[in-house]
């Protein structure tokens, strides 16, 4: 069977405007069709937890809504809107914030750049979008590209693969108040 890396980074936001949520989408889809990459959970402890928290979404609800009607991720935004219950502009930038912000620890950043082949030397962002990017492209190219039937992850994989987020170019976020600037970036927005 062929299963893939959810290729979404945790940095891109649908039109709610919440980052991750596209991500969590595609990886609870795969997840139910039985297609989603080893290594990768359907709905994990790290950002997947952490949107459906900061969203006010129940986690086995989503889960269910998912597997039992398969939707676009059209369909889905507008269950998130019906049954999230903090979707404010404010709780939005909230959780955005806390994406953007979140970094792996010593650890898992050694493991991943390891895996990627790229030093530990301060060249790379801390940021775990970053890093979580890097590792999804890793397995793209191993499973697809390269065409390994068995992709190797690093021990301990499982507790942070696929939980993750990168400000990204065009990107419209809004302030803490609750308003949008309603101007794009013009490049990547680096996590603080």
């Amino acid at each position: 069977m062929i299963t893939y890396a959810p290729m979404i980074s945790s940095g891109v936001a649908g039109p709610l405007g919440a980052f991750h949520l596209p991500r969590l989408w595609l990886k609870v889809s795969l997840d139910a069709a039985d297609k989603l990459a080893a290594g990768y959970p359907g709905l994990g402890k790290g950002y997947d937890q952490m949107t459906c928290d900061a969203l006010g979404l129940e986690a086995k609800a989503l889960v269910d809504f998912i597997t039992d009607t398969k939707p676009t991720y059209v369909q889905f935004e507008a269950w998130v809107r019906k049954n999230g219950k903090k979707l404010t502009k404010a709780d939005i930038h909230r959780h955005n914030q806390a994406i953007l912000g979140y970094n792996h620890d010593d650890a898992s950043r050694k493991e991943i750049l390891a895996e990627v082949g790229l030093p530990d030397d301060g060249s790379v962002l801390p940021c775990a979008v970053d890093l979580n990017n890097l590792q999804d492209w890793n397995e793209f190219h191993a499973k697809v590209l390269k065409g390994d039937s068995q992709p190797e992850y690093p021990v301990g994989a499982e507790s942070f693969a696929g939980d993750h987020p990168v400000p990204v170019a065009g990107a419209v976020l809004p302030d803490p108040n609750g308003e949008g600037n309603g101007k794009p970036t013009k490049e990547a927005v680096p996590a603080t």
